[in-house]
């Protein structure tokens, strides 16, 4: 799995990923995402965290970002809310974890509600942070709108919106459930780009927003019993 950030920043335009890194301009980047998540808070693979681009030869001093990609409105504890889905397990649990232990408030999305629970409880505890966690099966038609509508009656603005929620089918494709291929599309591809159609909007109005999407090399590599 990679982890593939792209960052917004008001009046500046995006800007090739093959491009040099080190000038200023959102960048497209892979890293491991549980290197990034399980490290230190200092070891984050990002110059600053406002564009997210790594720059060639940056000083040591270039990575600490504790109050440069995870806390980007001063000292302490973060003012950005983060939208982070499949977050009850896995990759997803363990930003989640990252990201309260930097200080940001949390929005959780997963299908199951008693996992989220636990998890939102020790967070809270944890870390001090404000924890607001929903249920949903994003493979669901029309799920994301919902979460959408659901955020926006609450007042809630989402600063960094993290699509991690994804599944995968193993097996001979012949012999797979026809019914399930819809719900693999839906989740992998349609909810990812729903969620950003109704979440990077008031980011851009907002002049500032970050969105970290999760993907696979196995996309571009044929890899046996993996065709979905």
């Amino acid at each position: 799995m990679w982890l593939w950030p792209f960052t917004y920043r008001a009046n500046k335009r995006p800007r090739s990923a093959h491009k040099e890194q080190n000038q200023p301009g959102p960048a497209l980047v892979a890293v491991d995402p549980w290197k990034w998540a399980n490290s230190g808070i200092d070891a984050a693979p990002f110059q600053t965290g406002l564009v997210g681009c790594p720059a060639k030869n940056a000083p040591d001093s270039a990575t600490d970002t504790s109050t440069k990609l995870w806390r980007s409105h001063g000292q302490g504890k973060s003012t950005e809310t983060v939208l982070v889905t499949g977050a009850s397990m896995g990759i997803g649990e363990a930003l989640a974890r990252r990201f309260a232990r930097a200080g940001h408030d949390l929005v959780l999305v997963a299908r199951s509600a008693d996992k989220l629970k636990v998890l939102g409880d020790e967070l809270i505890e944890s870390h001090g942070v404000k924890v607001v966690t929903i249920a949903a099966d994003l493979a669901r038609d029309g799920e994301f709108a919902k979460l959408a509508t659901t955020l926006r009656r609450r007042r809630l603005a989402i600063d960094i919106l993290v699509d991690n929620a994804g599944i995968n089918d193993l097996g001979r494709f012949e012999k797979m459930d026809p019914a399930a291929n819809p719900a693999v599309i839906r989740l992998n591809i349609a909810a990812a780009t729903g969620m950003m159609s109704y979440f990077i909007p008031p980011m851009v109005a907002h002049g500032r927003g970050r969105v970290l999407n999760m993907a696979s090399a196995s996309a571009f590599v044929p890899v046996p019993f993996m065709a979905t």
